[in-house]
């Protein structure tokens, strides 16, 4: 009987798959640095995250969860 991956590798895991998402919201046709997160209404490129990328990203990590 195989035995489960220690937590510690879990929580690499689970870090690694967090900030791979956040690099997929930043990396694109337009590089979108993560200074114009901050501001909502100052910096037009927040609306490419959020309403683009964001749900492309959710997605993508909850169908590629649902496979493995």
């Amino acid at each position: 009987m195989k035995r489960p991956p220690p937590p510690l590798i879990w929580g690499a895991l689970i870090a690694a798959i967090g900030l791979l998402a956040l690099v997929s919201l930043a990396a694109g046709k337009v590089w979108v640095p993560f200074s114009a997160w901050a501001a909502p209404g100052a910096d037009p490129r927040w609306a490419i995250i959020f309403e683009l990328r964001l749900p492309r990203t959710v997605l993508a990590v909850v169908v590629g969860g649902a496979l493995g």
